[in-house]
């Protein structure tokens, strides 16, 4: 039967549809067809057709190993007032002002994120951390999402390996709702929530890897087959804050998981990264979120979603590899 799952601390409910479990290979798919780097943006020998370059890494050659880009079709705008009319309660509008960058992985248009070596990717999410705090540190930025989408299903539009970074003006109730429930929940217990969740959990059947400084779990209520987080071990509240063999032990692990993923055909996923810039209180950590299930009516109706792929199997899946 069926089984109802809350999140850890989110008023937000899965159901976890064992009957209509699925085995990993038939989840597989075909890998999509290579695209050219002819006309590729993000590609070195195509620098024209980007409006410039905010930062990069070079590669001691007179090349680059990464950099940071403006987006040239931004979500957000740079000019004009934060403010929002309000005066007709049911038509609040405004500027979406904001930051909106591409950060290029690799110069080299073939190559998967989970195919760079573990050096360039410890690199590169150092780099995440360093371009998402300038873009936390403008005045007109509350709050700064720092996301990456492989596949066409997982809204990437080039498929040469890039993350985005949107700062936006207004704090996203979404996240503010999750914050709020971390800070109550450390309020009450005295312990922050996720630290709790890695206690109990490295003990379970959801864990996947665990190294010195960091775990993988598949979450309790997993709302995505094969759904991964990947948590410090210790509490950190931002990705900027961790230490150099803490960032070499999340490279290791997050590329350990995204190879084992890609087993399946190069599947298309979202990197969540879920920061606390200002306050400080929040435990740093990423999720990894396979797009393999469509969301039918039901689903955007009550924003319950029905995942075939118990956590537990989702564990051994990973572990397997």
């Amino acid at each position: 039967m069926a089984e109802l799952r809350k999140d850890y601390i989110l008023d937000q409910y899965v159901i976890i549809a064992q009957e209509r479990a699925k085995r990993p290979s038939q989840f597989s798919r075909s890998p999509p067809t290579p695209s050219s780097d002819k006309d590729c943006p993000l590609c070195p020998h195509n620098e024209h057709m980007i409006p410039g370059v905010l930062e990069q890494v070079g590669d001691g050659r007179g090349g680059w190993l990464m950099r940071a880009i403006p987006n040239k079709f931004a979500a957000v705008g740079q000019e004009g007032s934060a403010a929002l009319s309000t005066h007709d309660p049911l038509f609040v509008h405004g500027l979406a002002l904001g930051e909106h960058e591409v950060i290029i992985d690799t110069p080299h248009h073939d190559m998967e994120f989970e195919d760079l070596s573990v050096e360039h990717i410890e690199r590169l999410l150092q780099f995440y951390a360093h371009r998402a705090r300038v873009v936390e540190s403008k005045p007109h930025v509350r709050y700064t999402a720092l996301f990456k989408n492989r596949g066409e299903e997982a809204g990437a539009s080039i498929s040469h390996s890039h993350a985005q970074i949107i700062g936006l003006s207004v704090f996203p109730p979404a996240v503010a709702r999750l914050f709020d429930r971390a800070y109550d929940y450390a309020l009450r217990n005295e312990s922050c929530p996720f630290c709790d969740v890695i206690r109990r959990e490295k003990h379970s059947k959801r864990l996947i890897f665990i190294n010195k400084t960091f775990v993988c779990i598949a979450p309790f209520a997993s709302r995505f087959p094969f759904e991964a987080w990947i948590l410090p071990l210790r509490h950190v509240p931002a990705m900027d804050k961790l230490r150099k063999e803490e960032f070499s032990d999340f490279a290791h692990m997050l590329r350990k998981v995204l190879r084992r993923l890609g087993t399946l055909g190069v599947p298309p996923y979202n990197l969540v990264f879920y920061n606390d810039e200002r306050q400080g209180m929040f435990h740093f950590h990423v999720q990894v979120l396979p797009r393999l299930a469509k969301w039918a009516g039901f689903e955007h109706e009550v924003s319950v979603p029905i995942n075939p792929v118990p956590p537990e199997s989702a564990s051994s899946f990973y572990r397997e590899g």
